[in-house]
Formats: C-alpha cells, sequence, structure tokens
C-alpha cells in the first residue's frame, strides 16, 4: 500500500482526536466556569451578603445607640470578627477590605463616645432634677432620670427641626411636650410626696434648657460628628458592596480566584 492509502485513515484520525479535543476543552471550559459560579455565588452568600446587610443596617444602630445607649448591649459586628479571623478575608477586594475594618473600627470607637454622652448627660439631667427638690433623695432621683430619658432623648440630642419634624402638626407637637412635662412632674411630685405636689411645676422651656446645655458638650461633640460620619461611610461601602455583588452575578467581576 502506498502512502496515499493512508491519508484518508490519517484524516479520519486526526479528525476524532481534534474533535475530542476540542470537546474536551469546551466541556473543561463549560465546567471551569460552572465551578467559579458557584464558588462566587458561595462567597456571596458567606461573605458578601452578610456583610452588605450588616452595612446597610449601620445607620440605624448608630441612630438608635445615638439617643438610647443605655438600651443597646453593644453594636455588633459578629459576622465581621468571624470574616476577619478566618482565611475569608483573603477573598476581599483589598480596597474594600481597609474600608470595611476602618468602618467597625470607627463603629467600636462611635460606642465608646456615645456611652460617655449618655454619662455626662445623665449627670446634667440629675443635677437639673435634683435642684428641683429640696434634700432629694439620690436614688429616688436616679428614678425619676431612668425612667423618663427615653421620653426626651430624642430632643435633647437633635435639632428642634428634625424632632418637630416627626409630627405632623403643632397640636401634635404641643401636646407631646404637655405630655411629657406631665410626666416629670408626676415624677419630681413623688420624690417628696404627694403632700408636696403643688410646689413642683417645671419651667414651659425646661427641655429646651437641658438639651442647651447637653449639646454644649464636648462629648456631644465627639458623638454627633462619628455618627455623621459613619452614616457617610457605610452609605458609601454599602454601594460598594452592591456593585461587587450585582457585577459578578453578571460575570464581570471573578469573586471565585
Amino acid at each position: 500500500m502506498s502512502v496515499g492509502d493512508f491519508l484518508p485513515i490519517l484524516g479520519v484520525l486526526l479528525g476524532t482526536i481534534l474533535g475530542a479535543l476540542l470537546t474536551y476543552f469546551v466541556q473543561n471550559a463549560i465546567q471551569n466556569k460552572a465551578w467559579k459560579r458557584e464558588i462566587a455565588n458561595k462567597r456571596i452568600d458567606t461573605i458578601y451578603a452578610p456583610l452588605y446587610r450588616d452595612v446597610l443596617s449601620v445607620p440605624s444602630v448608630v441612630n438608635s445607640y445615638w439617643t438610647s445607649p443605655a438600651a443597646i448591649s453593644g453594636i455588633k459586628a459578629e459576622k465581621w470578627d468571624e470574616i476577619n479571623s478566618s482565611e475569608s478575608k483573603l477573598f476581599i477586594d483589598k480596597s474594600l477590605y481597609d474600608l470595611l475594618q476602618g468602618l467597625y473600627t470607627d463603629l467600636k470607637s462611635y460606642q465608646k463616645n456615645c456611652d460617655a454622652l449618655y454619662r455626662s448627660s445623665y449627670r446634667i439631667i440629675r443635677n437639673y432634677f435634683a435642684s428641683l427638690v429640696e434634700e432629694p433623695d439620690a436614688k429616688k432621683v436616679d428614678g425619676v432620670v431612668g425612667t423618663l430619658y427615653s421620653y426626651f432623648s430624642t430632643l435633647l440630642y437633635n435639632d428642634m427641626p428634625t424632632f418637630r419634624g416627626q409630627f405632623s402638626d403643632e397640636e401634635n407637637y404641643v401636646s407631646y411636650m404637655s405630655n411629657i412635662k406631665g410626666q416629670i412632674e408626676g415624677q419630681l411630685k413623688a420624690v417628696k410626696g404627694q403632700a408636696a405636689a403643688q410646689d413642683y411645676s417645671l419651667p414651659q422651656e425646661f427641655l429646651e434648657e437641658l438639651r442647651n446645655k447637653i449639646q454644649s458638650q464636648d462629648d456631644f461633640d465627639a458623638a454627633k460628628k462619628r455618627r455623621d460620619e459613619l452614616i457617610r461611610s457605610s452609605e458609601r461601602i454599602s454601594r460598594k458592596l452592591e456593585d461587587y455583588i450585582m457585577k459578578s452575578l453578571r460575570g464581570n467581576v471573578d469573586l471565585a480566584s
């Protein structure tokens, strides 16, 4: 047999080999893409999505802590601490990681700012109420402050337009303020007993007076500044996280490498 007789056989063999190789590479590429998609989705579910949800909640958390630090045991960062102490942090973009690290560090500092503000504000409020009662019983005055703090902390820590904006009209605002005044007067009367009930009447603008004292503190300025920075920072980071997640779902960012 001549060489020419083998050419058709060689052609078939070459075609078969090339076809097999092409099939292998195509299937391998499809499988790799599927694996990367699976890994990327897992990282979204275990890293990016939980962080996104936590960062989205930061504005409401810091605003709540701002007005009622004693009512919250602390700003939670379990998910970030879990990720940051494991190999999962290696899969977070460096620039995003630095932003998140800064955010959670600032959150812990903010908690200390608010705790300091609460303590100094408590002293101001306590001294104010104690000054209204002759020979005040310390425990009873502390009870008044502790019980009524939640009624007016929002007013004391926010600017007046923000506070008044919570009410649908002036009548509701006046009614709310009168109710607070009556609640506090009732508590103060109880400190010295009902026999002295007529002796206790708060100035009409007593809350504004307390508000001015509290907002003139360095503790107030420090907590407010950090609160505003945290809100801006969390909003910027949440947009960045959302962008990463959406691009990954569209295949434009490789979270699997």
